[in-house]
């Protein structure tokens, strides 16, 4: 379930730029880019999901098949799942804990739920407050963003310092509570993502699709634990394609009757 697609600052391999990774890998600039890397060969091969678009789908496809023809990588797990599958080209685990799964859906319709209303009430109560002067106004567009469920890790760790509380009951303060149990539970799985990559390692790299907010708290994990990667994106050339995300989750509350 990702939120967005962002590059990560991290440590190359010896060769320090992430050019040469690409390089070495034999991953095809046509297919997608390493946008992080640390260590000399990866044990971990981190593909940036960007969900259901139709031209990230493909390239993510070539670079799976790509990882397992050149870099040996025998074991493929996917977000969104936690049974084995497969596709035409290649068998994959699931990664997710099933009920950690449902409540992160579930707190994403919570906020789905409230939000036109809250974001009428955040301009209002804004506006209000400007007039007033406040000594301390919150970051109004972090906020937006928030509700929107738009912030990337980074600023979601920075908010957390100081989170936004409402004055009184409303459906500004549900959607702030529900994106922050949907930020928190989103945190959680991409600890649950790691534990289960290493529970089923069996030899060779491993490799795990997953969505672009997941990837900086899983990078930096692996980077202090001295484990190496790197993290792939998928190349985008095509647009149009941002109701997609959207209407998937709605299927994905019908599927799991959530109602």
């Amino acid at each position: 379930m990702g939120v967005s697609i962002f590059c990560l600052a991290g440590q190359a391999f010896a060769s320090g730029s992430f050019e040469a990774v690409q390089k070495k890998l034999g991953i095809p600039l046509s297919e997608g880019t390493v946008v992080d890397a640390s260590g000399r060969k990866p044990e971990i091969i981190l593909i940036q999901d960007v969900h259901r678009h139709p031209e990230a789908q493909q390239h993510i496809r070539a670079m799976i098949m790509s990882a397992m023809t050149r870099m040996g990588a025998k074991d493929i797990f996917l977000e969104g799942a936690w049974t084995h599958g497969q596709t035409a080209d290649y068998e994959f685990s699931g990664l997710e804990d099933q009920d950690t799964y449902r409540a992160n859906v579930a707190a994403y319709e919570a906020v789905e739920k409230d939000r036109a209303e809250a974001l009428q009430e955040l301009d209002t109560t804004q506006l209000f407050e400007n007039v007033l002067d406040a000594d301390a106004p919150p970051s109004w567009p972090q906020i937006r963003r928030l509700i929107q469920l738009r912030l990337k890790p980074a600023e979601y760790a920075e908010y957390a310092k100081h989170p936004y509380r409402p004055a009184s009951a409303s459906a500004l303060a549900r959607a702030v509570e529900s994106a922050e149990l949907f930020y928190e539970i989103a945190n959680q799985r991409s600890d649950i993502f790691l534990a289960k990559a290493k529970e089923h390692h069996q030899s060779g790299p491993q490799v795990l699709v997953i969505g672009g907010f997941h990837t900086a708290g899983m990078a930096e994990k692996l980077r202090q634990e001295g484990i190496p990667y790197v993290v792939l994106a998928p190349r985008i050339t095509q647009g149009g394609f941002e109701d997609l995300y959207s209407q998937g989750m709605q299927q994905t509350i019908n599927a799991l009757k959530l109602h």
